[in-house]
């Protein structure tokens, strides 16, 4: 049984790692990063088992990004001063690292373009 234990504890590790990794990515971009859990049940009446197990990950915009609703970015990565190509720029990286929707791309690239 504690080969069976530290298979788990590997494997819980290396989940963690990740969420470690891609949170030094997005944490930046105000993008919150988390396991995604699911509950999972097995079984029937008295012997039913239920866990709840890791699936993925969760990927979250955090509060002052939903704030910023007029630029869809953390503060800093689009300044006012900017000219457009570097705005339209910015955003396109945004988009492009998953940051940002492909809708919200598209209305903050509106409001770019109409100033």
């Amino acid at each position: 049984m504690p080969k069976m234990m530290k298979i788990s504890q590997d494997w819980q590790d290396n989940w963690l790692a990740l969420v470690q990794s891609q949170a030094e990515i997005y944490t930046p971009l105000g993008v919150q990063v988390t396991l995604a859990k699911e509950l999972h049940c097995m079984g029937s009446g008295s012997s039913r088992n239920i866990r709840n197990e890791i699936v993925g990950l969760s990927f979250e915009l955090g509060p002052e990004v939903q704030a910023q609703q007029h630029i869809y970015a953390p503060s800093g990565q689009i300044r006012p001063g900017d000219d457009l190509v570097s705005k339209l720029s910015k955003l396109n990286e945004l988009h492009k690292a998953g940051a940002i929707s492909g809708k919200e791309y598209e209305v903050a690239k509106a409001k770019i373009l109409t100033g």
